[in-house]
Formats: C-alpha cells, sequence, structure tokens
C-alpha cells in the first residue's frame, strides 16, 4: 500500500514534466501499476478489483458505494442536513463505475443541477476503453486506452470536445524492455500545419531501475515547435529521482528541470513520504515547492495521519501554505463490522478522502477548520457516504458459510490456483462463478493439485468449496 501511495503521486509529476498540458495521470499510472511490471507492482489486467478498492477475498456480503453527500448546517433545526454537494456512482452488471456525477444542490428547483459528469467504457476484459470528462455547458474531455494482447496499455489519447466533434490533443506511447518493464513514455502532440493536422513527437520520457526492479529515476527530453514546419533541437527538460530513502523513517521524490542557462538541473519539486515505523504505516504526505530566490524548499502542502490504538487511521490533517493558507481536519466514523474487503470504492469518487482511510466502511465525515476570531476548530461540513448491497442471481450465498477450513491461494492469481486444506480431507469439490451466476468450473480438487485459470478474464468471481455437504464460499480475483 505504501508504495502504490507514493509511487501514484510520482506518476502524475512524471507524466506533466512531459507536457503542461492538463492530462489524467491518475488513471494513466493506475492502469500502467496494474498491467505491466512498474518496479516492483505484479503484472494484472485492468479489471473490477482495479478500478476499486477491492482487497484480498472474503466471505461477507459486498456492499458498493452509491454516493457522498456534502451537508452544511441548518441553525433552524441544528442539524447537519442542507443539502450542498453530491456525488453519484452508477454500475454497469459487472459492477464497474460507469458514470460519475457531480451535482449542487439548487434552492430555486428544490433539486439536484449536474455540474460534471465522468463516463467510462470497458472492453470485454473489462479494461478502462475511454473516459469522457464533461462540465456541463462548458466544456468536454475524452481519454482513450489502448492495449496490446498481452493487455499491456500501450497508448493513451486525449481528445477535447470542440462545436460538438472530438478532436485529438494529445498521444502517449508507451514501451516496454524484454521483461514487461515499462520502459519509455513518447509524447505525440497534434498540430495544423498548412491546414492539415499532424502527430509530432515533442516529449520522451526514459525510466530506470535498480537492481532489484524497481523503479528509481526517469528523465524527460523534449522539443519545441518554433515556427511552421520546425522544431527545436531534442533537449533536456526534466528529471525525476524515485523514493530516494532519506532515513528509515522518510523517502522521498525530487523533480527537476533542466536550466539552460546554468547547462544544469535545479530543483522543482519534491515529495516526502513520513513512516511512522520503518516504511509500514504513513505518518504523513509533505509537498514541497524550490524557492529559487532563497534556494531553499517551500512547504506547500501536507496530509498528516492520526491511528488509534489498533495501528488503523481514525482522522487526518490537511494544510495548505502561500497566499490562502488553510487547515483542515477530518474526523471518521468508522463501521467496524465492515472491512475494505467486503467493499466496491470507485477510486475516482473518493479523491477528497484518502483511499489508505478506507480500512473500514466509513459511514461519514466531519471537516473542522480553524476560526479565524477565536483560532479554535469549527466544523463546517458533515459528510454522509451511502452504500448498498449488491444484488446478484449467484447460486450460492456468500452469507451461508460453514467452517470448512479451505482456501484458494494465491489470491489475487493470474495463471493457477490451488486449495489450502487440511489433510483429514482426502479432496473437496471446487465450484466457480462469474458475476451473472454462471457456473464455469466444477471439478473434485486434490490438496495442492495447480488448477489452470489462464484462459479465464480478469475480474472478480465467486467460488464455493465443498466438503460432503459442507461448504465455504469466497471471492477470487483473477488479475
Amino acid at each position: 500500500m505504501n508504495k502504490y501511495f507514493s509511487f501514484l503521486t510520482i506518476g502524475i509529476l512524471t507524466a506533466l514534466s512531459v507536457s503542461s498540458q492538463s492530462v489524467d495521470w491518475y488513471t494513466k499510472l493506475e492502469i500502467l501499476q496494474r498491467t505491466n511490471h512498474i518496479g516492483n507492482n505484479p503484472v494484472g489486467g485492468n479489471s473490477i478489483a482495479d478500478n476499486f478498492l477491492l482487497t484480498e477475498a472474503t466471505q461477507n456480503e459486498i456492499q458498493r458505494l452509491d454516493s457522498i453527500i456534502y451537508y452544511s448546517y441548518d441553525e433552524s433545526s441544528e442539524e447537519w442536513d442542507i443539502n450542498n454537494f453530491k456525488i453519484s456512482i452508477f454500475y454497469d452488471k459487472h459492477f464497474s463505475d460507469t458514470l460519475i456525477r457531480q451535482s449542487r444542490w439548487d434552492e430555486t428547483t428544490d433539486s439536484w443541477l449536474t455540474l460534471v459528469e465522468e463516463i467510462k467504457k470497458y472492453n470485454e476484459n473489462r479494461q478502462l476503453l475511454n473516459r469522457e470528462f464533461y462540465i456541463i455547458s462548458r466544456s468536454g474531455n475524452r481519454t482513450e486506452y489502448t492495449y496490446n494482447n498481452d493487455n499491456d496499455l500501450i497508448e493513451v489519447t486525449e481528445s477535447y470536445l470542440d462545436a460538438g466533434e472530438w478532436r485529438y490533443k494529445t498521444r502517449n506511447v508507451y514501451s516496454y524492455n524484454s521483461e514487461n518493464v515499462l520502459h519509455a513514455d513518447t509524447l505525440y502532440q497534434r498540430f495544423t500545419i498548412s491546414g492539415t493536422p499532424v502527430w509530432h513527437k515533442t516529449g520522451i520520457t526514459t525510466f530506470y531501475y535498480n537492481t532489484e526492479g524497481a523503479l528509481m529515476a526517469d528523465t524527460t527530453v523534449a522539443r519545441y515547435w518554433i515556427r511552421e514546419h520546425s522544431f527545436s533541437e531534442w533537449e533536456l527538460f526534466g528529471n525525476t529521482v524515485i523514493d530516494n530513502v532519506v532515513n528509515k523513517n522518510t523517502s522521498e521524490t525530487i523533480i527537476e528541470r533542466w536550466n539552460r542557462e546554468s547547462n544544469t538541473f535545479i530543483p522543482f519539486k519534491k515529495e516526502q513520504t513520513l513512516f511512522v515505523d520503518e516504511h509500514e504505516d504513513i505518518s504523513a504526505s509533505i509537498d514541497f515547492k524550490w524557492n529559487k530566490e532563497l534556494q531553499l524548499w517551500d512547504t506547500t502542502q501536507m496530509i498528516s495521519y492520526l491511528y488509534g490504538n489498533d495501528d488503523l487511521i481514525i482522522n487526518y490533517e490537511k494544510r495548505t501554505w502561500g497566499e490562502s493558507p488553510t487547515k483542515v481536519f477530518e474526523v471518521l466514523d468508522y463501521d467496524y463490522t465492515i472491512t475494505n474487503k467486503e467493499l466496491l470504492l470507485p477510486i475516482s469518487a473518493i479523491n477528497s478522502t484518502p483511499a489508505i482511510a478506507f480500512h473500514h466502511k466509513i459511514n461519514s465525515k466531519q471537516s473542522f477548520r480553524n476560526s479565524l476570531s477565536t483560532n479554535e476548530p469549527q466544523q463546517f461540513r458533515e459528510t454522509v457516504f451511502y452504500y448498498s448491497a449488491i444484488e446478484s442471481d449467484l447460486p450460492t450465498s456468500l452469507n451461508n458459510i460453514s467452517n470448512i477450513s479451505a482456501e484458494i491461494y494465491p489470491n489475487p492469481a493470474s495463471q493457477f490456483i490451488a486449495i489450502n486444506f487440511p489433510d483429514s480431507y482426502h479432496k473437496v469439490w471446487l465450484e466457480l462463478f462469474d458475476l451473472y451466476g454462471t457456473k464455469i468450473l466444477s471439478k473434485a480438487v486434490n490438496k495442492s493439485e495447480k488448477i489452470n485459470i489462464s484462459n479465464l478474464n480478469c475480474g472478480l468471481y465467486i467460488y464455493s468449496i465443498w466438503v460432503d455437504e459442507q461448504k465455504t464460499v469466497g471471492k477470487l480475483i483473477i488479475k
């Protein structure tokens, strides 16, 4: 989890060093991580388990996040019940999120007014094909994803909506080495020359790894449009030193920019991750920006986490510095009977709450900031998370569980699975179902027998393991 947290943020900065245009690198790097070896991240398709915060198998009922509503305080009722802002999530029959809608409450019409819509489409392997992002009545952007036969992400194309037509903007092409590790990210930009739109290569980011296969650094070169039919020569643009260990409790990533005058790299941004104890639990994430005049790092943002006695996050604080400094403190209310193993949480819908805070089901969140008059914390918002149980026609119920000591491993899996069960069981009977309730596998399994699942699509499956008249039921993630 720690590697995912720090690398995802690094990826955003790395990508932005290639192009100043606004691109959705959150999703790009998420897919790259899950479809290829980037450092020590495992190979896997962008399946239902990748689009959601879904971990190892569980035997309890699965709940999905349907909406998040932000409320303001009503002085007359003395309750936090005034509608303010809403995020709604809609799913297809595979439980993939296909629409995320952001709305504000309109008092005139006494209804929700849509502001932003994000629409997603998937291929037959449940990999993300494209995302369309609309700011209602203003603009639209679309991102298209292309995969090769090995389900590796090889191309991402950005478009914008102009007079009802989609027009290309940028294209990123990814190449991999012989070990299926990301080697380079090449940026193409769309130019119109003599009335004809053409693609031109304008940036290349090359990735470097240490002897253990972990991502260590990247370097970007770029060239610039000078005039019609003419580009500058290739020159250094930026450099990133990734996950540099400062001490046993701190790692950092430094973003540098090439300076033509001094003919050297100079600091640009830095991100530090602080750990509670030797890279186990994250205590804080801090962003810095280089101050050229004072030749030192200025802190721009910090998110710090507070853990309870059980080493689980219970609240967090977000501070920003600059012309308009802010300090926001969030207190989370959990349902500790439901872990994140039993939740489907579209990551793009919860970006206002750190993903690592979802160790259990979050019921609500209280937001505070310091009062300017008293400098005391003052609540300004209450956020409520609404869930529903996933309805399915599966022939087995996840709640009908016996005490059979048997489980599938590894989970998630990609090529083979086996079943771990006591020696007292000579063999067990395995049944595997997809989310339509279709039985796709039924067989007797011996202890330590390997079962080939490489022909199955990536996604979430339900399994039953039988011994005589008893059974145990769980989830299997194929990636």
